[in-house]
């Protein structure tokens, strides 16, 4: 409970929330909702925010969201993707007789395609409740390279419950990546399409048990980046062909591919994953006992010049992908601009995090900058006062903790961003108000009007990141 009352959270609020996750505790409906459907709304709506440049209808977007964040925290993961569909309902034209469909989404139980067989398994669902009535010649087409693989299915044959499919790909599917579609239609109008990756593999049972005996080899290994990393992108294979739910689209075909290569490279004691290889990439650090997961995006790496580096803290029920997927995913791409390395760890920083990384990549240690939102800024500004010699500067978004007396608080310079709709608005305040009580002289808070918990970090990343280079280049 400690977190919320840093963010400034009134105590009722964390009593509706504990209310809120002992309901999420009731047996699950029909309704298939998990982390990967709202990541997908999540990036639909931050997409339509980036188009949208009226200010007026940002507003109105955001008021939306204003309960999104204790929706997400409570578990209820079927309301957050229906608040943000009617979010970005307020940002882009959909036809509110179309609106219905935009509940329906596909989800492929095993990503993995063997070559030979082709087969597609997966399931049809409403992702929440629609909004409205379905109309009765609604169908749900499967589509590959332009054409029909399956017979239409009505939607209304659906019901409330989850339906599984089946489809078989096309004689002829060469391996590799593949896209599969499901469009809802009514006649030959579109209402609302989705996309599905798949990897096509050779022999994949063979691939999989080749990498299963590798995998014992590997084990054995002296820890390394490379030892840790190799078992925790199996282990993530292994995830997607047990059909256990991933968050995200990783690189599967491309990991099935590298790992045995990378496997014969590690027990010859070169370095892998090399650290000129293009991201995204997803790294175990071992630290002690634990290994650290990151990914590694923005500049691209030589593997011999020190980088700046920024280390990017998610929030509450976040992980090491949502700063580079999610807020508009302008972190990669704003450090890409200026050169620079984005780190976004699992679960927090670790004191020895970037010791253990610089061994793998040169980082500049005179250049290490952070930015956290909600319980990663509280996390962001703990780093600061507990080793404020390693950092440059502290970004702190949605939230950012509680300062305190002495020298350490003096030393860094702040960013605090906050939308005036956010539940942590009181708590970012004081951190500004105790931060230049400390004596900082650097303190720089930013409020931006109309906007809540989740859509302010899109609107401040453009701002930090112009932090981070001014108070870089002093």
């Amino acid at each position: 409970m400690r977190w919320f009352k840093s963010l400034g959270i009134p105590f009722k609020s964390v009593l509706l929330t504990l209310c809120a996750l002992l309901a999420s505790a009731m047996p699950a409906r029909a309704i298939l909702t998990d982390r990967y459907l709202v990541g997908l709304k999540l990036r639909a709506f931050e997409a339509a925010w980036d188009a949208q440049t009226d200010e007026a209808r940002r507003r109105s977007a955001a008021a939306i969201l204003e309960p999104l964040t204790f929706t997400f925290l409570s578990g209820n993961l079927s309301r957050a993707a229906l608040l943000l569909d009617q979010a970005r309902f307020k940002l882009v034209e959909v036809p509110e007789s179309n609106r219905w469909s935009q509940a329906l989404a596909a989800r492929v139980v095993k990503p993995l395609v063997d070559a030979k067989d082709r087969q597609v398994k997966g399931k049809l669902a409403w992702v929440y409740k629609p909004q409205g009535a379905v109309p009765e010649d609604a169908n749900i087409h499967f589509v590959h390279n332009g054409k029909s693989l399956l017979a239409p299915c009505k939607v209304s044959e659906l019901g409330e419950t989850n339906r599984d499919f089946t489809v078989v790909l096309p004689e002829g599917a060469k391996p590799g990546s593949h896209t599969l579609y499901f469009e809802v239609r009514i006649g030959d109008q579109v209402l609302h399409t989705g996309k599905v990756p798949l990897w096509v593999i050779d022999n994949l049972d063979g691939c999989l048990s080749k990498l299963e005996s590798l995998s014992g080899q590997v084990e054995k290994l002296p820890p390394s980046v490379g030892r840790s990393t190799w078992l925790l992108l199996h282990g993530r294979l292994k995830q997607a062909t047990q059909g256990k739910d991933l968050e995200t689209e990783y690189p599967l075909g491309q990991w099935l591919t590298e790992l045995p290569g990378a496997a014969e490279e590690l027990r010859a004691g070169q370095v892998w994953p090399k650290p000129t290889s293009p991201g995204p990439l997803w790294l175990a650090i071992p630290i002690g006992s634990i290994d650290k997961v990151v990914r590694i995006e923005g500049a691209a790496r030589d593997g011999k010049t020190p980088l700046t580096c920024v280390v990017a803290l998610h929030g509450a029920g976040g992980s090491e992908n949502l700063f580079c997927e999610g807020h508009g995913a302008l972190a990669p791409k704003l450090a890409a601009q200026k050169g620079w390395l984005l780190v976004s760890p699992l679960n927090g920083p670790n004191d020895e995090l970037i010791e253990k990384l610089s061994a793998w990549h040169p980082i500049d240690k005179n250049r290490l900058v952070t930015v956290g939102h909600s319980m990663g800024a509280a996390n962001a500004t703990a780093w600061g006062a507990r080793k404020p010699q390693q950092l440059r500067a502290v970004a702190a978004l949605g939230g950012g903790g509680r300062a305190g007396k002495g020298e350490v608080w003096q030393k860094l310079p702040y960013f605090i961003g906050i939308g005036d709709k956010d539940f942590a608005f009181s708590g970012a305040k004081s951190l500004s108000e105790a931060l230049r009580q400390a004596g900082n002289p650097s303190v720089t808070l930013k409020i931006y009007p109309g906007l809540e918990h989740l859509t302010v970090v899109q609107a401040c990343l453009p701002d930090v990141f112009a932090f981070f280079e001014q108070a870089l280049n002093k």
